[in-house]
């Protein structure tokens, strides 16, 4: 099964469709911590895969753009 999509122009590496609690930190430049917390009240949606939790990239920049508009 491939994990990767190609951006729409072929540029730059594939875009991941799912990351983990840790991947999402370094992302948002937080700490491992705050994005388990982010999940646990519901502001980081996830899913579970086994006894795994993962955030969908999709679920990723929304809630970096739900911080854009909390600002604004």
């Amino acid at each position: 099964m491939n994990t990767h999509r190609e951006h729409e122009n072929g540029a730059g590496p594939p875009e991941r469709y799912l990351y983990t609690a840790a991947e999402a930190a370094d992302l948002l430049a937080v700490g491992r911590t705050s994005v388990y917390e982010f999940m646990a009240d519901g502001r980081l949606p996830s899913v579970r895969i086994g006894r795994r939790r993962r955030i969908k990239a999709a679920d990723l920049r929304a809630f970096v753009e739900d911080l854009a508009h909390d600002e604004g």
